[in-house]
């Protein structure tokens, strides 16, 4: 429904505004991202990627990064350290004149969080919905050690990486978001690669557990909106019921634990639930009616006889 859409559309700012607040604070405490905290290098592993790419890395071990295609800056810069970044695609920088605008009347939380950082650095492609191709020439000069990346297209990945000479990790946010299985993935992706798997891990259970909330609320929702309906049917079958049994009262019937399960099993037929709750009052009445309507129609027609 509309309601349920609004409400859905709201959590789903509200968790996206919260990663970027949580990550923001876990990169340096606010205020401006100028150092790195100490992480941990081990050795050589092998991780498989969003797309399927197998990319041998060393976690923990990048201090020059890149991200470029729609959505791989977002998403590292919940898990990732936003001061290893070397260069920033000009979609991101609002200090450029020429650039794609397209989504300056956006809401990007992870943008208005990390602006000042972003417009130091230099451009490693224009970036935006309508770059199909990562731009190798600008990459290149801005000297990463690794790039992170969200063209979705192993052959062109694989080529980019032995051009660059660097590992090219892709992600995937998926059709659904931060709600996307998806996106799960990417996040845990980059725990491994920056040696960040903690904090991985917690943004991955946050968004789940909103997720679960959300849900939880469309369902009650839905609950709430059978009710009203069968309380509208309810309603209209107790006018016809008391058409037919003017002693009839809804409210009071109600009460009766066994004219609601009747009327719940019976798609909220009042006038079945009333007769098998009340037949022994119901009956005597019945016979008594029918009698009167045949002594009736007796003497009508001794009548007409005599009449005759």
């Amino acid at each position: 429904s509309q309601s349920e859409g609004g409400i859905t559309m709201k959590k789903l700012l509200s968790v996206i505004l919260a990663l970027t607040i949580v990550a923001s604070l876990c990169a340096c405490g606010g205020g401006n991202v100028t150092e790195t905290e100490p992480v941990e290098t081990s050795g050589e592993v092998t991780v498989t990627d969003m797309i399927g790419r197998e990319v041998s890395i060393i976690p923990g071990s990048y201090k020059r990064v890149v991200c470029i295609g729609a959505g791989a800056l977002r998403m590292y810069s919940y898990v990732g350290d936003v001061s290893l970044l070397c260069g920033v695609e000009d979609i991101d920088n609002a200090t450029l004149s020429e650039r794609p605008k397209m989504f300056d009347s956006v809401a990007r939380p992870y943008e208005l969080a990390y602006s000042e950082a972003f417009r130091s650095l230099p451009s490693c492609g224009v970036g935006g919905p309508m770059a199909q191709a990562a731009e190798a020439e600008k990459i290149l000069a801005c000297e990463p050690d690794i790039v992170i990346s969200e063209f979705e297209d192993v052959e062109k990945e694989d080529a980019l990486q032995e051009q660059l000479g660097v590992p090219v990790i892709t992600l995937s946010a998926g059709a659904k978001g931060v709600f996307d299985e998806k996106f799960y993935g990417s996040m845990e992706l980059l725990g491994k690669v920056f040696a960040k798997e903690e904090k991985a891990a917690a943004l991955v259970k946050f968004v789940a557990d909103e997720k679960a909330a959300i849900e939880a609320e469309r369902a009650e929702i839905a609950r709430q909106e059978e009710m009203r309906k069968q309380i509208m049917l309810l309603r209209q079958n107790a006018e016809k019921t008391k058409s037919q049994f003017p002693e009839f009262d809804l409210d009071t019937e109600m009460q009766d634990e066994r004219f609601r399960k009747l009327c719940a099993v019976n798609n909220g037929d009042t006038t079945a639930a009333y007769m098998a709750c009340h037949w022994n009052e119901i009956l005597p009445a019945t016979v008594q009616m029918a009698s009167r309507q045949i002594q009736a129609q007796t003497a009508q027609a001794v009548a007409s006889n005599k009449a005759r």
